[in-house]
């Protein structure tokens, strides 16, 4: 339906899908790297839990706080 785009139009189109593409990926790459951060914390916080003991929940809450908060 509709009317039929131009050969520009097409083009623009093709040019705007790579750009979204693009993006995406980069996302992509940013997400996985978040989630590798958030992985390495809870297993490092659960680790902690377990072992219990002096500083544990100091330890913890800075660990959850810095994964959150995303810094390394």
């Amino acid at each position: 339906g509709g009317r039929r785009m131009t050969e520009q139009e097409l083009w623009e189109t093709i040019k705007a899908l790579r750009a979204r593409i693009m993006g995406l990926e980069r996302e992509n790459r940013e997400l996985k790297e978040q989630n590798k951060r958030y992985r390495k914390a809870v297993k490092e916080c659960v680790e902690r839990m377990n072992e219990g003991g002096t500083g544990t929940r100091s330890f913890v809450y800075e660990k959850l706080i810095e994964a959150l908060e995303g810094e390394e």
